[in-house]
């Protein structure tokens, strides 16, 4: 693992936004299998975005206590009104939680989150406060002396990211930042640090310098075998008995090739037991279903996150889906 190369990469908040309150959208996900299975990515989250998504979950957790309180306060106040309730025992809300038990429990699961995810939150530094309001006064990037001072303040918790990223590139100078375009992502760039806006693009660079290896140790090793099937592909060799035999086996295999790509690209994140189990009612048996997910992940097709399955190519995984698409729209609705 050590011969990896790693790529360092900070995500901003609204991407954290993006992969839903569960934290397991189908891109991050795959992003989290580089990470913690495969070694080749470092995640650097900032304390501020960490933060921001963290209490915005809490709010959301909030809300959604306080109508089930509003609510119970509802059906007690029906209960003096309405004859049904006329005798019947006064409800409870025992085990309902505080939001003190709230918020301190949200700490706790975002912070086994980042550790069994390898994710490193960037702390906040001890100058941190005074670099990003020296930046504000002086309306350095992000800020801009143009607008009001108003939606200047807007700004400010991109101000902390940046004095973050600015403290990442120093100790990682190929740092790349997972940001969409806009004030925080010129200001990052202003300070060399490489932007991108596309998940995919972050892909493609972890990917494609281990395929261009694997590729180059296969030509080097393989020289002169390459070069021995070169010559013998100019005489046609016809099939024998086995070889036609094995060929035909193995064409209706083919199609299990896509349609397990197609299903687990439009299904996002299944895990095996619920990809298995809708293959089989599509009429693939859960025993070849599950050799030939193993072959595809040997081949390098998904890989293997123990639960799930992930499709490495989103372009392949797409066309596969697009393919299948009924036939999952069928099940599904059978479901």
């Amino acid at each position: 693992m050590s011969d990896k190369k790693i790529t360092h990469l900070l995500i901003d908040t609204s991407y954290l936004f993006k992969f839903g309150p569960g934290l397991n959208h189908s891109d991050f996900m795959r992003l989290i299998h580089h990470s913690t299975t495969e070694g080749t990515l470092k995640i650097h989250i900032p304390h501020i975005v960490w933060e921001e998504r963290r209490t915005q979950l809490l709010d959301e957790a909030y809300s959604s206590r306080r109508k089930l309180r509003e609510s119970f306060e509802a059906l007690k106040r029906e209960m003096a009104t309405n004859i049904v309730f006329d005798g019947i025992s006064s409800p409870t809300l025992l085990g309902l939680w505080s939001e003190s038990d709230l918020e301190a429990w949200s700490k706790e699961a975002m912070t086994r989150f980042a550790t069994a995810n390898k994710i490193e939150i960037t702390s906040l530094a001890h100058d941190h406060a005074e670099r990003a309001w020296n930046r504000y006064f002086s309306a350095q990037p992000p800020f801009n002396r143009d607008e009001d001072r108003k939606n200047r303040r807007k700004d400010i918790p991109d101000s902390w990211i940046l004095e973050a990223a600015i403290d990442i590139v120093k100790k990682h100078p190929e740092l790349l930042a997972l940001v969409p375009d806009g004030k925080l992502s010129n200001a990052l760039k202003s300070h060399g640090i490489r932007v991108v806006n596309e998940i995919q693009q972050v892909l493609d660079e972890i990917e494609k310098p281990l395929a261009v290896a694997v590729i180059a140790e296969a030509v080097t090793t393989e020289d002169t075998a390459a070069v021995t099937i070169q010559e013998q592909a100019t005489v046609a060799i016809p099939e024998n008995g086995l070889e036609v035999t094995l060929r035909k086996a193995r064409e209706p295999l083919e199609d299990i090739d896509v349609k397990i790509l197609g299903f687990v690209t439009y299904l996002g994140t299944p895990t095996k037991e619920q990809l298995f189990n809708l293959l089989s009612q599509s009429g693939v048996s859960i025993e070849i279903a599950r050799n030939t997910a193993e072959r595809l992940a040997l081949t390098g097709f998904i890989s293997d996150t123990g639960n799930h399955y992930l499709v490495k190519n989103k372009e392949i995984g797409e066309l596969a889906a697009e393919s299948v698409e009924s036939q999952i729209i069928k099940l599904l609705q059978e479901n």
